[in-house]
């Protein structure tokens, strides 16, 4: 039991160090040293609660995008990439087209993705 509990922990904070450092390059080894524990303690961590590192990483910063993406329309989504840590601007659109089912031009013209049935005014 105390093993679950520490895993869960372990999870949280490691969480809570990619939403806060997620603009920055961010890798498992990193977020490890910051937890202060093994870099397979923090894997066994996302395991546990049935995700991976890099799938959680991503899906924080596609989050963040997505909220730039809608609420401040004025920046370029080269700069949105920039922002969520994509250098490269095809990666980042590929990577947000496998969250959101949609390229982030679109999400952005259309307020949201294709299939939310909202459109921009």
């Amino acid at each position: 039991m105390r093993t679950v509990r520490a895993r869960q922990q372990r999870y949280a904070d490691a969480v809570a160090i990619i939403e806060r450092e997620y603009a920055r390059p961010l890798d498992l080894d990193a977020v490890a040293e910051a937890c202060v524990c093994s870099r397979r303690e923090v894997q066994r961590a996302f395991t546990a609660q049935g995700t991976t590192f890099r799938d959680a990483l991503v899906a924080i910063r596609m989050r963040a995008a997505a909220e730039l993406l809608l609420n401040q329309r004025h920046v370029p989504i080269t700069e949105v990439s920039a922002r969520v840590a994509y250098l490269n601007v095809s990666q980042f659109a590929r990577a947000f087209r496998r969250v959101y089912g949609c390229a982030p031009r679109e999400y952005r013209a259309n307020a949201g993705p294709r299939d939310s049935g909202v459109l921009a005014a």
